[in-house]
């Protein structure tokens, strides 16, 4: 469990430099004939706030940022310096005044964008922790592309630890190759209780029909208009599976006769088996969240994936 603080600043910050996965250059460069997936390391060391942005504390003792800016140290397998724009709802239950105990969970998202020497980074991040007794989880994503001379390079990672200080993150720095196929892969799935599943169509280098089922992540509040979402997609046919993670942004759209949420973002593959297992690619995707008469539960998502991939 981690030891939260209520205030204003670095006490904040402690809440808030778990997602600051804003990354430097990786090193090392793979050959422009291969794709390879290079499992890289680091820990993010928490800096002073280049902008404090907008702090406002709500009746029922929650902690509300937006647009906080900071400046970290990263030291590791990708090092450097980075900088993040990072919103923060800290729900807290209405009335508590026993500190620590009062808390709910917390939702952190944002955008990164990393200057290096040769290239830089752009993506998103979102994390949120839940303190429920009985559903408690700490889930953290980043997912970044390559501008300049890493412009066919990926990073998707997680947070693994987290003290007052310091945050770690593992994940792949992925390369892509050329020649690059197309994929086209269309997805829909129905809402279940624990996942969701449906199935795919899809044409490129992944090229048939088969399951799908998936995994969601939403992060917003009363408090954000706008939301984060991470995503994982598995497809499997006769061939093998691969997974296909995302994360990016949402709105909702609120009607009297339907509930409906468009998403968008980018999508890297990072993993699969079989006929799959040597596949990488990443681009954009697009989904649709809404009531779904053919799904059981009434609701479901429809997602698009569109990019390039290459098989070694």
């Amino acid at each position: 469990m981690k030891h939260w603080k209520f205030g204003r600043g670095t006490s904040v910050l402690a809440i808030l430099v778990v997602l600051l996965a804003a990354m430097a250059p990786f090193t090392t460069l793979a050959a422009d004939h291969e794709a390879t997936r290079t499992e890289a390391r680091f820990v993010v060391s928490n800096g002073p706030p280049i902008n404090e942005g907008t702090f406002w504390q709500d009746a029922s003792g929650g902690i509300h940022i937006r647009n906080l800016v900071t400046a970290d140290e990263l030291t590791g397998d990708i090092s450097g310096t980075s900088a993040s724009t990072q919103n923060v709802d800290v729900l807290a239950i209405e009335g508590c005044e026993g500190g620590e105990e009062c808390l709910i969970g917390v939702n952190v998202w944002g955008t990164l964008d990393i200057e290096g020497e040769a290239g830089g980074w752009e993506g998103r991040f979102v994390e949120a922790i839940s303190f429920r007794p009985d559903d408690m989880y700490d889930l953290g994503f980043v997912d970044l592309t390559g501008t300049g001379a890493y412009a066919n390079m990926s990073f998707f990672g997680r947070v693994v630890e987290t003290t007052d200080e310091t945050s770690t993150i593992e994940g792949f720095i992925y390369t892509m190759a050329t020649p690059k196929q197309s994929l086209n892969l269309s997805a829909t799935l129905c809402a279940g209780d624990v996942s969701w599943s449906g199935s795919y169509l899809s044409t490129g280098v992944i090229d048939g029909s088969g399951a799908a089922t998936g995994n969601f992540l939403t992060v917003s509040s009363e408090y954000a208009s706008d939301s984060n979402i991470y995503g994982s997609v598995e497809v499997a046919d006769a061939g093998g599976t691969a997974t296909l993670e995302f994360v990016g942004g949402g709105r909702e759209i609120l009607s009297p006769d339907t509930f409906t949420s468009h998403g968008f973002g980018t999508f890297i593959i990072t993993g699969g088996t079989g006929a799959y297992a040597d596949l990488y690619g990443l681009g954009r995707v697009t989904g649709t969240a809404t009531a779904m008469p053919g799904c059981a539960s009434g609701f479901g998502v429809h997602v698009q994936f569109i990019g390039e991939a290459h098989m070694n």
